[in-house]
């Protein structure tokens, strides 16, 4: 149990982890891909600031050599820009897509103009500090603005009175319409003067209009300025985009988000699913076990065509089901085990069948002849003489004797199997028991035919916890067993002897011995045997309560006999058998 629950907790887990490191790189990914999106759209409205700052981030300086993302060249290149790299001394250690017109060192003075007009020469400039280093480097992104020069001209060519020319007016309208622009004119206070172009409104602010100047977006922004009537001009042009990139980013990152989504709806579903297969079909396999052993069909789980569905080729558990392999181990362990007690169930009732024949017949005879002689004394058609009725009568009494025997043995039998006897356990001094038994033998007129012998092996054994009443039925068994099966004149010694911690009894005999279906067959009850030949006495229970009686005092019996050898029957009770039969007294 413990087992499956281990590996069931690391199946579950190592799934979870690996479930949320799914999760995890898909949250990554959609983070990456948001940015992504964020980033070019911001390269979109307005290129030269997020161009910079994706440039410094990226542009690596180390031991004076740097690394720069050639991707990035191409779209300086493409954008008509020129990058420059400045040391601490104002001196260019990198250029790209330069002019030739650029300097190789700018000067202090140089610097601060560049700082104040954002300018050099012809070239608009957007710089940043990157001071991650020990020595701080600058970075200069460079730019033409033609647009620029166009609005000089125009200030200069149609200015009248710091606007445009009613002359003019038509012709500076059609250079707008070309140049998708407007144009612009601001007062000294920040008023409207005068607008052209398409992006015509009724009032434009001065600060969008700033707006535009700092984050030009979709627009290019060109500001000139009448020193004699403080006019402010200011062009404004659109862009050249991509047509397909119109939309909104915000709508990108729905979509992005819609697709992600999918995706992880996809993941969910298809782990269920393997879920579902994993676990459902070993559950489902289970169920059916379940109603086959219900059915008593323990056969079909141990079929070969079943488990080659389990077993692979090597005999190991198939993958799919590796997580349920103790509960197969153990389905296999009941089957056979049901199997084995369905087959152990048929052999006892086939035994209590013979065991019940064998009474009936055991008893039949000895009935007959009481029934027999009872209805001959009934019937008083026959004069008896004296010896006639006696001998009548000592039939008779043998007979009840046999029977009264018989259902002795079988109400003990039964006794021993429940350990249903009120007898205590006792100290027994296990050698005199023996010894007397012996005696008891020796002196019986009846038993002329056998030698009884006894000896103590060693020191005298010490004493044995157990039941003297059923330790001098087991050795009365033994011996008369050993008497009713050999020749006469057979030697038969009884032992007993201590070995550390256990006691042995001997009963050994130099008869005619058994051969190996008699020996592994001698305690089933009324097992007589195949030899014809050997009397044929007593209820056939005798060895059966003789191993009954040496495994209620928790001993072992061992017999080692072969045909014209003589036979061995060795008893091995623990001396500790107090402890353990304690739990057998019944008071």
């Amino acid at each position: 149990m413990s087992s499956i629950k281990r590996r069931i907790a690391l199946q579950f887990s190592f799934q979870f982890i690996v479930f949320c490191l799914i999760g995890m790189i898909t949250f990554c990914i959609v983070i990456f891909l948001i940015l992504d999106i964020l980033t070019k759209e911001e390269l979109k409205r307005n290129f030269t600031v997020g161009a910079l700052d994706l440039i410094v981030t990226e542009t690596v300086i180390l031991d004076g050599e740097i690394s720069f993302n050639s991707l990035w060249e191409q779209e300086l290149e493409n954008h008509h820009m020129w990058l420059q790299i400045l040391d601490e001394k104002g001196t260019v250690i990198y250029t790209v897509n330069g002019e030739d017109d650029l300097p190789s060192k700018y000067t202090f003075t140089e610097l601060l103009q560049i700082e104040e007009r954002q300018q050099y020469k012809d070239y608009f400039i957007t710089r940043q500090l990157d001071s991650s280093y020990d020595t701080p480097y600058l970075f200069l992104l460079g730019f033409k603005n033609d647009h620029q020069e166009l609005l000089h001209d125009w200030r200069t060519l149609y200015n009248d009175q710091g606007l445009v020319g009613e002359a003019y007016v038509q012709e500076v309208e059609s250079q707008l319409s070309k140049l998708r622009g407007s144009l612009i004119i601001f007062n000294e206070v920040g008023d409207v003067m005068q607008t052209l172009g398409q992006a015509i409104h009724e009032r434009v602010d001065p600060v969008p209009i700033l707006a535009r100047k700092i984050e030009p977006g979709s627009e290019a922004l060109s500001i000139d300025r009448d020193e004699v009537t403080d006019y402010t001009w200011v062009l404004t042009t659109a862009r050249d985009t991509n047509p397909s990139a119109s939309s909104s980013y915000i709508q990108v990152v729905i979509i992005t988000l819609s697709v992600v989504g999918a995706f992880v709806l996809l993941l969910g579903v298809a782990f269920t699913s393997w879920h579902a297969f994993r676990y459902g079909q070993p559950l489902l396999l289970f169920v059916g076990w379940l109603e086959k052993l219900e059915a008593g069909n323990y056969d079909d789980l141990l079929m070969e065509q079943e488990k080659q569905k389990i077993l692979n080729h090597r005999g190991k558990v198939r993958m799919r089901y590796r997580l349920y392999e103790a509960v197969i181990t153990a389905f296999y362990s009941v089957a056979q085990k049901l199997k084995h007690s369905e087959n152990e169930k048929k052999r006892l009732e086939k035994v209590r069948e013979e065991w019940l024949a064998a009474m009936s017949h055991d008893l039949r005879t000895p009935l007959s002849s009481i029934q027999g002689y009872g209805q001959l004394l009934e019937s008083g058609q026959y004069q008896w003489s004296e010896e006639e009725l006696q001998e009548m009568g000592e039939v008779i009494s043998e007979k009840g004797a046999y029977m009264l025997q018989l259902i002795k043995d079988f109400s003990l039998t039964f006794e021993l199997k429940n350990r249903d006897f009120t007898h205590t356990f006792t100290k027994v001094d296990l050698a005199d028991l023996a010894e007397r038994t012996v005696l008891k033998f020796r002196h019986d007129a009846t038993l002329k035919e056998a030698v009884f012998a006894f000896e103590i092996k060693g020191e005298k054994p010490t004493h044995l916890y157990g039941n003297s009443r059923f330790l001098e039925r087991l050795l009365d068994n033994l011996l008369i067993n050993a008497i009713n099966h050999n020749p006469v004149g057979t030697h038969i010694i009884v032992s007993v002897e201590q070995r550390l911690d256990q006691l042995r009894l001997c009963v050994v005999d130099n008869g005619v011995g058994m051969d190996e279906e008699t020996r592994a067959n001698l305690f089933e009850r009324y097992y007589r045997g195949t030899n014809t030949e050997e009397k044929t006495d007593g209820s056939g229970l005798g060895m059966s309560i003789a191993k009954a009686i040496v495994d209620v005092h928790k001993g072992t019996i061992d017999v080692q006999s072969s045909h014209q050898n003589g036979t061995k029957i060795t008893i091995h009770f623990p001396l500790d058998s107090q402890d353990v039969s304690e739990t057998d007294r019944v008071s």
